[in-house]
């Protein structure tokens, strides 16, 4: 009853709990002033250590009062680890399941789907509170003619460029996600046209100042972008709609530019 449980996954500076995660083994401590680690300041008397069958991961039950614990609690302790490592597994695998449904798997953007979910949430929160909202869509030039050229592995290199300067050029705020094969969308809350022009024209020079190297051949790689800001009343297919003028615009117009 005078217990206090705690879980331990990926890590912790508690010698005691080190020592069972590192070797693999039970530990039943009476009195902590007894152990070993004269440096470091327990915050608790007694304890019992189990770990966990997760990497890095260890299940504790500690006391303020010496002598809190028996073999009997240590056992029941392994019964309550074996659990927790089937939950624990078991949610992990939920997690990453449900991250490979909205991450597309070359670039780990989200995917197209899972953009237009969260953008008709931005959308209804900007009308809802009248805050600004930017979009972003950008397309690779002539990324045909690499595949063609070069071969697909080419072409996912050039993929991943693009990638690097999405992430590079936004903030954590910010959301990427890769619309098509070579089309990629990127919204930005609270931000309005001016400030998203800029983020485009950011990644647009950074494309362009780029190189990739492949098979001793230097590929230059360069993008057309279309901005548009939401406006009152609208809905999420006409941001769409407007964003895509644009960048459609940008490619007719010579491409590598911004729109």
């Amino acid at each position: 009853p005078q217990g206090t449980v705690n879980i331990f996954i990926n890590g912790t500076t508690d010698p005691l709990v080190v020592e069972s995660i590192k070797n693999n083994t039970l530990i039943l401590i009476d009195d902590t002033r007894n152990v070993g680690y004269r440096d470091y300041e327990f915050p608790y008397r007694s304890c019992v250590i189990a770990p966990l069958g997760i990497e890095g991961g260890a299940m504790q039950i500690s006391s303020g009062k010496e002598q809190s614990f028996s073999e009997y609690d240590l056992r029941l302790l392994t019964v309550l680890t074996d659990i927790g490592t089937v939950c624990l597994a078991n949610s992990e695998l939920f997690r990453k399941t449900e991250e490979l449904a909205i991450t597309d798997g070359l670039t780990g953007l989200y995917t197209h789907s899972y953009f237009k979910e969260r953008l008709a949430e931005y959308v209804s929160t900007a009308n809802r509170l009248s805050v600004p909202l930017s979009l972003i869509m950008l397309d690779i030039d002539r990324f045909k003619t690499v595949n063609d050229t070069y071969g697909h592995d080419a072409g996912d290199k050039v993929i991943l460029m693009v990638v690097e300067s999405m992430r590079k050029n936004t903030r954590e705020t910010d959301m990427c996600a890769r619309y098509g094969g070579e089309e990629f969308a990127i919204i930005l809350p609270h931000t309005k046209i001016d400030e998203a022009r800029t983020i485009a024209q950011r990644m647009r020079a950074y494309l362009e100042n780029c190189g990739i190297i492949f098979e001793e051949k230097i590929l230059k790689v360069t993008a057309s972008f279309g901005v548009s800001s939401y406006q009152k009343g609208q809905s999420t297919d006409d941001l769409i709609k407007r964003v895509d003028e644009n960048l459609y615009r940008a490619k007719n117009g010579g491409r590598n530019r911004v729109v």
